[in-house]
């Protein structure tokens, strides 16, 4: 009788490793549903085409991202991407880069709302393997407080190392996107 309960125990671990080994290919997870990149959605064209000086408050963190000095590091990649796009595409807004805020016109600030460096359990086959990165920010004008325009930023990476590099890359979208 021992030998038949070992042999179903055998054949539920085998089946039940298979199904986690194999999760199934019809279902696609939601990292490749979503569209990486950043986009950015015009409110008050208005405002949006007179452009002007334009200050930075890094992003803070959302509600699925974790304080700490890794996201705040990231913020700051964000920071440094956005910036030397703006070095490198001249358009109607200009970066104020010196931390004097008070003489933009609009700023630029939101939340990294997700830093997800996926699951421990993808080292060994099974779990989610990619990592993500979200993030969701708004262009206002400083002095009446209307949103000008709406910014949103999705990446899926594989490496926990390359979380600034695409930080940085994200950054750098949202000065070419804002540089119109």
């Amino acid at each position: 009788m021992s030998i038949i309960r070992g042999l179903i125990i055998l054949i539920l671990l085998l089946d039940f490793g298979g199904c986690l080994w194999f999760k199934g290919t019809g279902v696609k997870s939601l990292e490749s549903l979503q569209v990486e990149g950043v986009t950015v959605s015009v409110i008050r064209d208005d405002l949006w085409r007179a452009g002007g000086q334009i200050g930075f408050i890094p992003f803070t963190p959302g509600p699925n991202a974790e304080a700490g000095q890794l996201v705040d590091r990231l913020a700051l990649m964000i920071v440094k991407g956005t910036a030397d796009s703006f070095i490198e595409k001249k358009g109607v807004f200009s970066l104020i880069t010196d931390g004097n805020i008070d003489n933009a016109l609009y700023v630029i600030e939101g939340q990294v709302e997700e830093f997800d460096t996926g699951s421990w359990w993808k080292f060994i086959g099974i779990g989610k393997k990619n990592m993500t990165f979200k993030i969701k920010g708004e262009v206002r004008d400083r002095k009446t407080g209307d949103v000008v325009a709406r910014i949103t930023g999705f990446k899926a990476f594989r490496r926990v190392r390359d979380a600034e590099k695409v930080a940085y890359a994200l950054g750098f979208s949202i000065g070419e996107r804002v540089q119109h």
